[in-house]
């Protein structure tokens, strides 16, 4: 998939477990890291980046201007460093939320700072395995007129094309309610500088200004931080003029496959919008009650979720994106040769979410790991990925 217009990076958070027991190899950041980061620099992949659980790696790409060859690098990235540990002892874990915690009740935090975020640490009795994607989408200097706005129209576009991201079945049924924990985490925190970003900022300066102003009063430096799941961001702190990119979080990740799907949808969506606004085509954002209820709705539902476009009519997720979001993009699928059918049944289908839940009646949580592990890497002599 490539356009003149298009440049986009990639970036997979991993967990790292033993290929014995399936637990988080939680010293692995303090330990082993250092030579697995050297390992692959000499293979020339990017610099491989640590994260807040000790488990957890991050595995990037370089900016491409074709997303088939970004997610070519990825994958060939996540497959040199699964061969690498899989010597050591070790496998990388795409799960999403790990099956096996079973702290809950600290995702329903109320509180206000980022004392939020400490569950993440694996502290005080058991790691939380945490895995998510991130889609980086480059809009040129000469564009800047249209950030905001793209902004807006691909996190309309993402609620109801992420019922592929719904990995987190321990709490489909549990008090949160919310099949994705990330958002229901980044919820709980306060200052407005999480979830969507809000409809009535018209432009980059409206943005700067909001994010400038956001109290906070326990730590001045996070005036500055938001974690919305879709915001634009500089390309080079130090360097204006290069640009800005588009950041599009998912939490909960499924498999290599479905992550394409999502990007492809993504980046569809990206090229159409970007090309109606260059054309002054009218477009027209949902009135924010409904952009909430959807989001809620698929939050909470998954594939199960209405939506609505109007307040008037409403659409299963797959009629949603047929009826409304499929004449948007069919020029651009056209143009990179995709199957917008084969596309949309990706985009709806069954997550490891739906797998998981037949399956912890049988199995124990770490053997649930080890089979995705196992699943993702292939399967290797004298292993047997379905061993309890």
């Amino acid at each position: 998939m490539e356009a003149c217009e298009l440049s986009i990076g990639l970036e997979l958070e991993a967990n790292v477990i033993d290929i014995d027991t399936g637990k988080a190899i939680l010293n692995f950041n303090n330990g082993e890291f250092q030579k697995l980061s050297s390992y692959l620099f000499s293979q020339g992949y990017p610099a491989l980046q640590t994260e807040f659980d000790a488990a957890t790696i991050e595995l990037s790409t370089l900016p491409c201007h074709d997303l088939d060859l970004a997610f070519k690098h990825l994958s060939e990235n996540l497959s040199s460093t699964n061969n690498f540990l899989y010597q050591q002892g070790r496998l990388l874990l795409l799960l999403g939320l790990h099956p096996g915690r079973g702290r809950d009740e600290l995702i329903m935090t109320d509180s206000p700072y980022c004392r939020a975020s400490l569950p993440l640490m694996a502290e005080q009795g058991g790691p939380l395995f945490y895995c998510s994607f991130q889609i980086n989408l480059g809009v040129d200097v000469r564009d800047i007129d249209y950030l905001i706005p793209l902004c807006h129209w691909l996190q309309v576009y993402m609620w109801p094309c992420s019922v592929i991201t719904q990995s987190s079945p321990i709490f489909a049924s549990r008090n949160t309610n919310y099949k994705s924990f990330r958002v229901r985490l980044n919820d709980a925190i306060s200052g407005s500088r999480t979830g969507p970003l809000s409809l009535d900022l018209y432009d980059l300066s409206e943005f700067k200004y909001y994010c400038h102003n956001l109290p906070d009063e326990a730590n001045a430096l996070r005036k500055y931080n938001v974690w919305y799941d879709i915001f634009p961001k500089l390309i080079d702190e130090k360097n204006p003029s290069a640009g800005y990119r588009i950041e599009i979080r998912l939490a909960d990740t499924t498999e290599l496959a479905k992550l394409y799907a999502f990007t492809q949808a993504m980046v569809l969506t990206f090229m159409s919008v970007l090309h109606k606004l260059k054309a002054k085509e009218p477009l027209v954002l949902p009135k924010h009650r409904w952009f909430m209820l959807n989001r809620d709705s698929v939050l909470k539902k998954g594939r199960d979720a209405r939506i609505t476009y109007n307040g008037k009519e409403f659409y299963s997720v797959p009629d949603y994106l047929n009826t409304i979001w499929r004449p948007l993009v069919t020029n651009y699928a056209k143009h990179f040769n995709i199957d917008m059918n084969h596309l949309i049944t990706q985009l709806t289908g069954d997550s490891r979410s739906n797998e998981m839940l037949k399956q912890f009646e049988t199995m124990t949580t770490d053997h649930i790991a080890l089979n995705y592990a196992y699943y993702d890497y292939g399967d290797r002599p004298g292993r047997d990925p379905c061993r309890k």
